[in-house]
């Protein structure tokens, strides 16, 4: 499960843009907001085109992507 949360604060942080960061990981800005909705899950190699366009560390990547949340 994605912790967009997280993923929002580092872009904000670091000034992009939701746009630009689709655009890098090579999908629209709707299809994040679908992937925000539950609509489906980034692929292997969008994870990798936004860690290299955030700049993530791999610990940042594996906090935002692979994280398991427990209720």
């Amino acid at each position: 499960m994605t912790n967009f949360e997280l993923l929002e604060d580092i872009m904000s942080r670091s000034g992009a843009t939701i746009k630009a960061v689709a655009q890098a990981a090579g999908f629209t800005r709707e299809t994040y907001y679908n992937r925000k909705q539950g609509v489906g899950e980034f692929t292997a190699r969008e994870i990798m085109a936004i860690s290299d366009a955030l700049r993530l560390t791999p610990d940042e990547r594996e906090q935002i992507f692979f994280a398991q949340k427990c209720e």
